[in-house]
């Protein structure tokens, strides 16, 4: 079993990461980030438990070249992880509650609310993260639609790269969003 406690966070991790990244290595395609961070953790789970592969290489491909240079990594790693980190520490909060529901539910003989509906949701009916839950964060951060995560900076937010500091939520360029700035 591994402690969390001791582990590194991905803000000590990541500039170690990009230190110790070879020059050779850039530009990197996406066949090099795959191979990178097949094994990676973050948190306990795996770094395919939070992004895909190709989520996390838009995050890292400011540009959208295809190809993520030295400057790009060096800015953006750190920041993708720790958005990354903060996720997986969210999913864990997340699955605490429902242990603790069940739990209620289990003990009483009865549930400890009234369930509207049983058996499956539909998928579209299931949301993981709320922008709403991204504003509560003891630091607010920026909800991002595509990838369904918390950001500090909508930079990683693909297309949707503008802040809205009113409701911290990422959205696209536009005269409206941009005239806010």
């Amino acid at each position: 079993m591994i402690d969390m406690a001791t582990m590194p966070t991905e803000t000590q991790r990541g500039p170690q990461i990009v230190i110790s990244t070879p020059e050779s290595v850039f530009p990197m395609q996406f066949e090099g980030l795959e191979s990178a961070a097949k094994d990676y953790i973050v948190q306990g789970k795996p770094l395919s438990d939070l992004a895909t592969t190709v989520q996390l290489f838009q995050r890292l491909d400011k540009n959208y070249d295809g190809f993520i240079t030295a400057a790009e990594f060096s800015e953006l790693l750190t920041t993708t992880l720790v958005e990354l980190e903060n996720q997986a520490l969210l999913k864990q909060q997340y699955a605490l509650v429902e242990q603790a529901k069940n739990a209620a539910t289990t003990t009483t003989g009865a549930p400890n609310s009234r369930q509207l509906q049983t058996g499956n949701v539909a998928a579209h009916q299931v949301q993981a993260l709320s922008p709403d839950e991204c504003m509560k964060l003891t630091v607010p951060e920026f909800y991002c639609s595509i990838s369904v995560t918390c950001m500090s900076s909508c930079a990683g937010c693909g297309w949707k790269s503008v802040e809205d500091r009113e409701f911290y939520i990422c959205v696209a360029p536009s005269a409206t969003s941009c005239a806010t700035l």
